[in-house]
């Protein structure tokens, strides 16, 4: 869709594309298509239709985006086009046939005077071309968009509107919004603060009869007035309505269908606060930039929220005017699949409210305390002190591995409870206990290096064996790969202990693979340090321990 004044600052190309090729078609022309280029011979556009014999008559168009005028060197330029349309036939892309010009039009999205038309038709010469030569300039160009496109020149339409609505008040714009329910008109301010500056006097007189319905709308007439709850009044119940002069150009009078609608003006302002709870044995949570607008006042009460910032927690603070205590709430509104993190700092704001606590609010703009209040007994359940780890472990991992972590929607199994032990053992220290029992290898023996191999194999059977871990480790958790990152490098002891059957089969010749077991020297325990995640490399958060998990392995391979 477009406007009269978006088609006015078109250059030609757009003109000819977006305007006049899909006008014409509308205009049910056939055989539509821009003929501009360098052998066009005057021709921009070209199309045909059939007269009332049935008879095929051509269409050239010549296309200018500027103003013609008799002083205007376009003028020559627009007479010489019109010359070549006709002493040059085009050949039709379908049939391939050669099309002698019936008619020409020029079209231009500014104005053509009177006075160009003139000079041009004379200086054509042949009486029949300026017979056959038609003129559409910006006005006449845009009532055939209006006539066969209809749908494109809504957009026209909706901006006179706008700017009639704009035009209506210094002050004060009307808005109108389409709905199923039909169109909706609302006053808004021009600018913060003209509400003020300009106050609308209303004068209405209502009369509420002693009905169930009637006193309905009478007592929320009332609490509009005390709390500034929204409320819609039947034109039914107004015994007599004044209001301003600029709205009776709009709304000379009100059918009986009618109703008043009464809500506040928003604040034109916004409260900027950071939240601070804490916990009396010192746990603490932090809300750095919450956004408060007013989305309703009245004599009694003041409405607070910050629905429309695009942050999980939702607040909202009532505050009363009557000596009634203020009304707080907060809620945090997670996602359908919240990540760990969210799931976290869920957790931790329940474990903090969960408590005896005091909540601080603390404007942005002045760093001054705008309000606080008490909760002596806690607000809710506080989660287990080892989901909040394991969340805070998993939140890491996701951190580190700059990969979403997602718990599924199932019980865990066995496999991922023992890794979710492996990390939180590594989120309180960066390092994890692990076990070697047996470990298993093979080797090739050929004649030609028995005598070599026999010998290194006759030292891994004193201990003189080690075992080098990997240097970088990977999770595979919930069906998704997470990086662990690097561990310390890491070697241990091992005996070679089935060296007796090895040599066996070495005293007779053997050739081909042999199977080795080995055995830690000590008991085989060990601890994987990960250098990402010792305490000193990242930080970690402040969460309660507990005991470390030891995870063993019976199938670590070797590098001999």
């Amino acid at each position: 869709m477009f406007t009269k004044k978006q088609v006015q600052d078109m250059v030609e190309k757009d003109l000819r594309q977006l305007v006049l090729v899909p006008l014409l078609r509308a205009m049910n022309f056939q055989g539509v298509q821009e003929y501009h280029g360098p052998n066009e011979f005057g021709k921009d556009i070209v199309c045909w239709d059939t007269n009332k014999l049935g008879n095929r008559e051509n269409l050239a168009i010549v296309v200018k985006a500027t103003a013609v005028s008799g002083q205007s060197n376009v003028s020559a330029d627009i007479e010489n086009q019109i010359r070549q349309c006709f002493s040059e036939p085009y050949t039709d892309p379908i049939t391939s046939t050669e099309e002698w010009i019936n008619h020409c039009w020029v079209v231009s999205n500014k104005p053509i005077s009177a006075q160009a038309v003139k000079l041009i038709k004379a200086g054509i010469g042949r009486a029949v071309y300026a017979e056959n030569v038609s003129f559409i300039g910006l006005d006449k160009l845009w009532e055939l968009i209006e006539e066969h496109m209809p749908f494109q020149a809504i957009l026209q339409k909706l901006e006179d509107i706008r700017q009639d609505f704009e035009s209506l008040d210094t002050h004060y714009r009307l808005e109108a919004r389409i709905n199923r329910d039909g169109i909706q008109h609302t006053l808004v301010e021009k600018f913060p603060g003209a509400a003020q500056e300009k106050p609308l006097a209303f004068h209405i007189a209502f009369e509420f009869p002693n009905t169930e319905d009637g006193k309905a709308h009478m007592e929320a007439l009332e609490r509009f007035r005390e709390t500034g709850k929204p409320v819609k009044i039947p034109i039914t119940y107004i015994k007599s309505l004044e209001y301003p002069d600029f709205l009776k150009q709009v709304y000379p009078a009100i059918t009986n269908e009618g109703f008043l609608r009464f809500s506040p003006l928003p604040h034109p302002k916004p409260l900027l606060l950071k939240c601070e709870i804490v916990s009396d044995d010192g746990d603490r949570f932090v809300i750095d930039y919450i956004h408060l607008t007013c989305i309703q006042s009245g004599q009694k009460e003041i409405t607070f929220t910050n629905e429309s910032q695009p942050i999980p927690f939702k607040i909202q603070q009532v505050i009363h005017f009557d000596g009634r205590p203020s009304n707080f709430h907060m809620s945090i509104d997670l996602d359908d699949s919240p990540n760990v993190h969210q799931q976290l700092l869920h957790a931790q704001l329940m474990r903090c409210t969960s408590k005896p606590h005091t909540m601080r609010f603390i404007n942005l703009e002045t760093g001054m305390l705008v309000a606080s209040g008490r909760n002596e007994t806690g607000a809710c359940e506080s989660p287990h002190e080892e989901i909040i780890e394991a969340l805070a472990a998993l939140d890491t991992l996701q951190i580190k591995s700059n990969k979403l972590v997602y718990l599924p929607e199932r019980d865990l199994t066995d496999e991922e409870l023992q890794d979710i032990a492996m990390l939180r053992s590594l989120f309180r220290t960066g390092t994890v206990g692990a076990s070697l029992s047996n470990v298993f290898a093979s080797m090739v023996i050929t004649d030609e290096d028995r005598v070599e191999q026999t010998q290194m194999l006759q030292r891994l059977s004193s201990g003189e064996g080690l075992l080098f871990l990997e240097q970088e480790e990977t999770l595979s958790l919930f069906g998704e790969q997470y990086t662990l990152g690097p561990i310390k490098p890491l070697s241990l002891p091992l005996t070679l202990v089935n060296w007796s059957e090895i040599k066996a089969l070495l005293d007779e010749g053997f050739c081909g693979e042999v199977k080795l077991q080995f055995v830690p020297c000590d008991d085989g325990s060990f601890t994987k340090e990960y250098l990402n995640w010792l305490p000193e490399h990242s930080e970690i958060l402040a969460i309660n321990s507990t005991p470390d998990n030891i995870v063993s392995s019976d199938s670590l391979m070797p590098n001999i």
